[in-house]
């Protein structure tokens, strides 16, 4: 699968959190896609996508193997496959990614740190979710 064909995957199967005018704080982990679509303050480890909807505001931390940002997001990143900035999104933070993607018109501030497939896997093992489940791999699967 080519970096083009994951940025323009859609989702499979998606969980929304902090729709339209909600506000949630917390930590939230799963083993599928995740929409926010209102305002979350937390941590979200994932094992496959997180999208941050045009209406939204991310702040915290996330680890994830696809960030989509097309709203606004200020924290920390670990994405093991794409970061991707949609245009008109925001996102400031500190951000260790294996691929970024940037649209015209979008906004970014902050640190960045390029990392591969193994240095992922080692971050994966910091986070008590994903080590548990294992970092997912670019065929989809589990690489325990």
């Amino acid at each position: 699968m080519s970096s083009k064909d994951v940025v323009n995957r859609e989702p499979e199967a998606v969980s929304h959190f902090a729709t339209g005018l909600s506000v949630i704080k917390g930590e939230v982990t799963s083993v599928s896609d995740i929409r926010i679509d209102g305002d979350f303050d937390g941590r979200i480890s994932c094992k496959e996508r997180v999208i941050v909807g045009e209406n939204a505001n991310l702040k915290g931390d996330v680890i994830c193997k696809i960030l989509d940002v097309y709203g606004n997001f200020e924290g920390n990143a670990i994405v093991g496959d794409t970061f991707s900035l949609k245009k008109n999104s925001n996102a400031k933070g500190s951000f260790r990614i294996n691929k970024l993607f940037v649209e015209i018109d979008s906004c970014f501030e902050g640190e960045t740190k390029m990392i591969t497939d193994e240095d992922f896997c080692k971050l994966c093992a910091e986070d008590s979710f994903m080590k548990d489940f294992g970092p997912v791999s670019k065929s989809g699967s589990s690489s325990v």
